[in-house]
C-alpha cells in the first residue's frame, strides 16, 4: 500500500520507514530496548491502525524481552499522527489504494476524510473494472483461439494461460465486490452523520 503524505510530513514518513519494514505489529528486541514508543504510536496512526490492538501487540512482544511499554508516549505519538492520517487528501489516496479504513479518525476529522476516501475507492473500483474488462477480453480470445485448434498439444499448452486469466478475472471481481462493500459501509456512516 502507498500512502502519500503532505510535504511537511514526508520527513516523518522516512523516519518511520524502518519501523514499517521491520513488520506490522511486531517489534524487534532492539526496537523494544530502544523504547521509542512515541515514534511507534505515530507510525501506527500514520498507517491507519487502531491504537488499542496495536499497542497490545507491541506490549506483548516487548514483555517477552523484559521491556515495559511506555503507554503515555505511545498514545502521544498516536495522537500526533491521527490528523496526518485523517487529512482529506490522505483519505483519497487511502481509498484509491484500496486501503482498509478502520474507523480511527476523530469525529471532527472523519466526515471530510470519508468523503475523499469514498471518492478514492470509486477511483480504485473504476480502475479495477477496466482491468477486469481487459482480462475478460483476453480470456475470451484465448478460449476462442483454443476452440478452433485441432492440435491436442496446443490445447494442453493453452490451458495454463486460460486458467491464469480466469483466476485473475475472479480475483478482480472479488476485489471489486470488496470495494463496493466498503463504499456502502462508509457512505451509510456519512449519511448517519449527516442526520445527526
Amino acid at each position: 500500500m502507498t500512502i502519500r503524505l503532505r510535504k511537511p510530513f514526508a520527513h516523518t514518513f522516512i523516519a518511520l520507514l524502518s519501523l514499517l519494514l521491520s513488520g506490522c505489529a511486531v517489534m524487534s528486541k532492539s526496537d523494544c530496548v530502544a523504547g521509542n514508543w512515541r515514534e511507534a504510536g505515530l507510525h501506527d496512526a500514520l498507517y491507519g491502525h487502531p491504537s488499542e490492538s496495536r499497542l497490545r501487540s507491541r506490549i506483548r512482544v516487548c514483555s517477552k524481552h523484559g521491556v515495559t511499554a511506555n503507554k503515555v508516549d505511545y498514545l502521544l505519538g498516536y495522537r500526533d499522527g491521527l490528523p496526518q492520517y485523517c487529512a482529506p487528501e490522505n483519505g483519497f489516496y487511502a481509498g484509491s489504494d484500496n486501503h482498509t479504513y478502520r474507523g480511527i479518525c476523530p469525529v471532527e476529522l472523519e466526515q471530510a476524510f470519508l468523503h475523499q476516501y469514498i471518492h478514492g475507492l470509486r477511483t480504485a473500483r473504476r480502475e479495477l473494472w477496466f482491468r477486469y474488462q481487459w482480462i475478460d477480453r483476453e480470456l475470451f480470445d484465448a478460449r476462442l483461439h483454443h476452440r478452433h485448434r485441432d492440435d491436442k498439444d496446443a490445447h494442453r499448452q493453452a490451458q495454463p494461460r486460460i486458467q491464469r486469466l480466469s483466476n485473475r478475472r475472479d480475483e478482480l471481481r472479488t476485489k471489486r465486490l470488496q470495494i463496493n462493500r466498503k463504499i456502502a459501509r462508509w457512505t451509510a456512516r456519512l449519511e448517519v452523520a449527516g442526520t445527526e
